[in-house]
């Protein structure tokens, strides 16, 4: 029996970020200090100027919907369901 593989394998610790989980409070795993230990930055952030970021380098689109996606209704008859 000893030499038979572990079928049963244990939990995954969940790691929390408080005090209490042995793995943090305080900083978190954040580092010291910096934006980046402060809060969280945004997704279009670029450590620029705002004249050179990406958003003013991008055409600008005027009206609502102009980037619209979506799939056009498609009319099937009757007769071709019955076939499926």
């Amino acid at each position: 029996m000893t030499n038979l593989p572990k079928t049963v394998e244990g939990r995954k610790k969940r790691v929390g970020r408080g005090y209490g989980s042995g793995k943090g409070g305080h900083t978190v795993g954040r580092g010291q200090k910096g934006q980046k230990s402060r809060t969280k930055i945004g997704v279009l952030f670029e450590g620029v100027k705002v004249k050179k970021s990406l958003l003013k380098r991008l055409p600008f689109q005027r009206g609502k919907g102009k980037n619209k996606g979506g799939n056009k209704p498609v009319i099937v008859n009757m007769g071709a369901l019955n076939i499926l």
